[in-house]
């Protein structure tokens, strides 16, 4: 690689660590990530207390065509 195209790419990465490491920052400050955890945490286990309530009426031999089909983009 030539040394001007590595300078550059070098700079690139210090321009995204820079701004990566802002957001970080910004997303970080204060309480915001211990309040998008506990949301987290309630939305998953009020998901589980819904599909805990209906797993006796469960067909097991679909639930992995049911995940893939969720995470297929």
């Amino acid at each position: 690689m030539e040394p001007e195209a590595d300078a550059t790419r070098q700079a690139l990465f210090r321009e995204a660590d820079k701004h990566c490491k802002t957001l970080s920052r910004k997303l970080s400050h204060g309480h915001g990530c211990l309040k998008g955890m506990a949301v987290a945490v309630i939305a998953l286990a009020a998901g589980a207390a819904i599909m805990s309530s209906n797993m006796e009426s469960w067909d097991w031999k679909e639930l992995p065509v049911f995940i893939s089909s969720q995470f297929s983009f």
